[in-house]
């Protein structure tokens, strides 16, 4: 019996996707876009008594909220997204039993040696800035904050980085963004997320990022290198 090729839908890319193996570079600045989140068993958008609390929301849901209203997604069914940016920033906070608080950001492992006071915490994150027409408002698509900022979360990271370099492309492809059950070592279980490539982004969401890339060029910095950063 002969055995049968399967062809790689995705071997070739279409005309319009510019294939390199640079990422795009994220702006130097605060992201003030809607934020995506998971839910888990103890999130404060399932405690009924904190002002967050959603009835309609359950662990394992993704919710896309900018602080003023929140939608929520099934994190079974989840979502389809193209990376349009990605930076790595290392955040500094007070311990809670100290009262907790927000202190500083820093743009690189140096900066933020340099100024880590001793007995604070330092949590690093991978943020992807993305697109989804699945998000979209009247044929609109707002970028949305999608943060890796647990250990569980940056391996996923690092595996759609995998994914960015093989593809040579940051934005020219579609994932779809969902939820999957996880064990830790402690046997406790929670929700992470799960990356998976779709094909090639629609030529009109890759015009869209396209002209949003534009837009923020100037403010542009050095993206991480999926192998030594991530």
């Amino acid at each position: 019996m002969k055995k049968q090729t399967v062809k790689d839908p995705m071997a070739n890319a279409p005309s319009y996707i510019k294939q390199s193996e640079q990422n795009v570079p994220a702006p130097d600045s605060a992201m003030p876009f809607p934020v995506l989140k998971l839910l888990q068993q103890l999130s404060p958008e399932l405690d009924k008594d904190d002002q967050k609390y959603l009835p309609d929301a359950s662990a394992g849901d993704i919710i896309v909220t900018d602080g003023t209203t929140t939608k929520i997604i099934d994190g079974e069914k989840g979502i389809s997204f193209s990376p349009m940016i990605v930076r790595k920033i290392w955040t500094e906070w007070i311990p809670r039993q100290k009262g907790g608080g927000f202190v500083a950001t820093y743009k690189t492992k140096e900066e933020a040696e340099a100024g880590f006071t001793i007995g604070n915490e330092m949590n690093i994150s991978i943020d992807y800035l993305i697109v989804s027409p699945d998000m979209a408002e009247n044929g609109v698509m707002v970028p949305i904050l999608l943060q890796f900022n647990t250990p569980t979360k940056m391996a996923v990271a690092r595996e759609m980085q995998k994914y960015i370099t093989q593809y040579k492309t940051m934005y020219g492809v579609s994932y779809l963004l969902k939820c999957k059950k996880q064990v830790n070592k402690a046997g406790q279980k929670f929700y992470n997320f799960s990356v998976t490539p779709q094909g090639w982004t629609d030529k009109r969401v890759y015009a869209c990022i396209e002209g949003l890339v534009e837009e923020k060029r100037g403010m542009f910095l050095p993206a991480p290198n999926p192998d030594s950063d991530f």
